[in-house]
């Protein structure tokens, strides 16, 4: 099987999804070829210490195709969004926003590794507000909870009952009036954005 070698390892050529590589750039309009693996990024980024690939091996990596790899990695979902990776490179390659593709095609192929808290607190927070149109701290972290650690509940029982006592978390949560009018502006906004892409394409 033929490969090739990368600051990432061998790279099967089965591996490569050069797919993905054209879905990401379209979606982002960037050009991740333009990368000069110059490491701008990872230097001035504040938490590729904890990351397992830096933005450097992310770009590299997302411009190799290797889909499998990078949208199983806690690495995109560490980023801090802080846009310092962006500004200081000399291709102006939004990594960021790059970073934030990766993230949504890993909540729709639901490939983020299990029991992870932030992709899950993402699709918690993402349905609650699509459900009732507004944020609801108490709803977001309980459904977290729930997909991360559900016994983590009986241990946060104590912090709930005070953070009710003094009015930080409510019993019945906001919602907009017409829940069902909301659900239809989020639906043909989305269906609206499907299209353009589709006029575009």
């Amino acid at each position: 099987m033929p490969t090739a070698s990368t600051d990432e390892g061998h790279i099967a050529s089965s591996e490569s999804d050069l797919s993905f590589v054209s879905k990401i750039e379209n979606e982002e309009g960037s050009a991740l070829r333009a990368c000069l693996q110059c490491g701008a990024c990872s230097s001035v980024c504040p938490v590729s210490g904890f990351m397992d690939y830096t933005p450097r091996q992310i770009v590299g990596m997302a411009r190799s195709g290797l889909s499998e790899r990078l949208l199983k990695s806690k690495a995109i979902w560490y980023c801090a969004s802080c846009y310092a990776c962006t500004e200081v490179c000399p291709k102006k390659i939004p990594i960021t926003e790059i970073i934030h593709a990766l993230r949504r095609e890993t909540i729709a192929r639901k490939t983020y590794p299990k029991r992870f808290a932030p992709p899950l607190l993402t699709r918690s927070f993402h349905g609650v507000t699509a459900s009732r149109g507004r944020s609801n701290d108490g709803l977001v972290m309980l459904h977290t909870y729930l997909r991360e650690k559900p016994l983590k509940h009986l241990g946060m029982i104590r912090i709930a009952g005070k953070l009710w006592l003094k009015g930080r978390l409510e019993l019945l949560p906001d919602a907009v009036k017409n829940r069902a009018d909301f659900s239809r502006l989020v639906n043909g906004s989305t269906e609206r954005v499907d299209g353009a892409k589709e006029v575009g394409s």
